[in-house]
């Protein structure tokens, strides 16, 4: 039984109505269990809550829905929105790279135990981001932002290195002059001085026989930061071993993600143990960069392990002071979680503990219908993320009274519904975008994305006199479209359709399936017209001007051959 509250003081967890498997509950949709599995239980209720709210794809494919602030833990939320609003960038982005200054000088010590009675599946605070976008979007002046701190901490720790390094230097000459004189004397060889712990929390531009050399005498994980990450998977295919994807460098990278004691094999067939091979891996990706530098991208996990922001277009700032008290929080934060010492694992709160459950139930709903393979490994990895973000969320709040987690905390029902909101609320519809953009072709965004307009231009047409509107295939995607439709290969059709389902914008009708086979028949989803209102206005508006002006050039051409508009021959 779930006590009246969690050991953190939140109020009971009461189930969604549409949890997933829930007994008692219809599916959304009766005859298609695809569109049931792509409802959010999180989204805001609708007039027909039996219908997703369907994603933007008349512009750019599957458009990423936007940041909410209530999404970020409550001491980064200040902050964020500071500096998003003078900045005028999306505020996904100062999320994303405050997360990884977080998670960068966060304990690899501290770790949640996932399940409530399996104590062998723990997970560290450790996350890598990245952020999608073009250079005009300001990726590099947010990253740079809040990375700022991390590397003073740094440079405070190399100084400090430095005077390790030189009283070691030290100790070792009075050491070897102690052993002379105990060989000489016949006495007990004296104990040898300990090499000092060098710790670092910065890596940008290295190898990994760099990041092998920093990580080899600290405890600790570091953050690795670059502007372009695709120049930095570019860089270890191109010196791998065997170079291919997923060999040499690659794949050593690959291993950061989990953290741990790793061996490292060096020249003359000697190995060294890294004791903790781990890093917070964070930066930017322009989409044209990245597919120059790596091609067709193969499933071996190192995108699906990125938590993603694609950045939307930059705004004007507002000349406004900068919110001091948020940024001194922010650095406190990051202070705070550097001095975290000890080895603690935490749980989660009953409460926190059935949402996670409940989200993972969601999730594996998604990926039993995704039919992108690189989607559904990226979704697979959720239910493990999912928890570091929990993890990292509440180090994050205990840091900010200046207090570290012990043994006695737990995840509360509040976080775990931050956590679980900010995946199936932001980064699903953003891993679907940038999944999207990777694997499908321009020839197939641009006939979803005509579909789409043509949906939201003849919206009342299509419904007629009927509950809900229709989509023929024949009628109004092959022959309005036929020859944009004839360029197509048949799996391009079929792709472009799915994107339209995928968006949450129709439905088949019946199982009836024509010559190509696809549907016959579609149910448009009535919240696309709501949903998008403004750009169904702009999108008849525009087809009215057309109209117009084709219909004045009918009339002029007629006049200049000399006949009467509406006249024979």
């Amino acid at each position: 039984a779930i006590p009246e509250t969690d050991s953190c003081g939140d109020p009971p967890f009461a189930p969604s109505a549409s949890a997933p498997g829930d007994p008692d509950m219809p599916p959304a949709f009766p005859d298609d269990a695809y569109n049931y599995a792509h409802s959010s239980v999180f989204t805001v209720e609708h007039e027909d809550t039996r219908w997703p709210e369907p994603l933007d794809i008349t512009n750019a494919m599957y458009h990423g829905r936007p940041f909410s602030l209530d999404m970020a833990p409550d001491a980064l939320q200040a902050s964020i929105g500071d500096e998003s609003r003078r900045k005028g960038t999306d505020p996904g982005m100062a999320m994303m790279a405050s997360l990884a200054a977080c998670s960068g000088v966060a304990s690899d010590l501290i770790k949640l135990q996932v399940m409530q009675n399996d104590p062998t599946w723990l997970v560290r605070p450790c996350i890598w981001s990245a952020i999608v976008g073009n250079a005009s979007t300001g990726k590099s002046p947010i990253l740079e932002h809040y990375m700022a701190i991390v590397q003073q901490i740094d440079a405070e720790l190399v100084t400090e290195n430095a005077r390790k390094i030189k009283d070691y230097a030290y100790a070792m000459k009075q050491y070897a002059e102690t052993e002379r004189m105990a060989l000489k004397d016949k006495l007990p060889r004296p104990e040898e001085p300990e090499h000092p712990t060098l710790e670092q929390i910065w890596l940008d531009k290295t190898t990994m026989e760099g990041a092998r050399d920093v990580l080899l005498h600290q405890p600790r994980g570091v953050v690795w930061y670059r502007a372009e990450l695709a120049g930095l998977i570019a860089e270890f295919d191109r010196y791998s071993g065997k170079g291919g994807k997923g060999n040499g460098d690659r794949q050593r990278f690959l291993q950061l993600f989990d953290g741990g004691p790793d061996k490292h094999n060096l020249a003359g067939n000697r190995q060294i143990v890294v004791p903790n091979w781990s890093a917070v891996v964070v930066g930017g990706i322009q989409p044209d960069a990245m597919r120059k530098y790596l091609g067709e991208l193969e499933g071996d996990g190192l995108l699906q392990r990125m938590l993603l922001c694609l950045a939307r277009p930059k705004t004007p700032g507002k000349d406004i002071a900068p919110n001091q008290d948020a940024h001194a929080t922010y650095r406190q934060i990051l202070r705070s979680l550097r001095d975290s010492h000890g080895s603690t694992v935490i749980k989660m709160s009953p409460q926190a503990s059935v949402i996670h459950q409940e989200f993972v139930a969601h999730v594996a709903m998604l990926i039993k219908y995704e039919e992108n393979e690189h989607l559904a490994a990226t979704l697979g990895k959720w239910e493990g993320y999912s928890a570091r973000m929990m993890l990292l969320y509440t180090l994050i709040e205990r840091a900010a009274h200046g207090q570290q987690a012990t043994f006695n905390d737990r995840v509360s029902s509040d976080t775990a519904r931050r956590v679980c909101s900010f995946f199936l609320d932001y980064q699903l519809s953003n891993v679907q975008e940038f999944w999207g953009e990777i694997m499908s072709s321009k020839a197939e965004r641009s006939f979803a994305q005509t579909i789409a307009r043509y949906i939201l231009a003849k919206y009342d047409v299509l419904k007629g006199e009927n509950e809900t509107a229709e989509l023929s295939y024949t009628e109004h995607i092959y022959k309005p479209h036929w020859k944009t439709l004839n360029k197509l290969t048949p799996w391009q059709l079929k792709n472009a359709i799915n994107t339209i389902m995928d968006c949450g914008w129709m439905v088949p009708k019946g199982v009836k399936r024509n010559g190509v086979g696809l549907p016959s028949h579609y149910l448009i989803n009535p919240r696309v017209i709501s949903s998008f209102a403004e750009e169904a206005v702009e999108e008849r508006k525009a087809r009215a001007i057309k109209h117009a002006d084709l219909s004045k050039m009918a009339v002029d051409k007629l006049e200049r051959q000399g006949r009467e508009p509406g006249s024979d021959g």
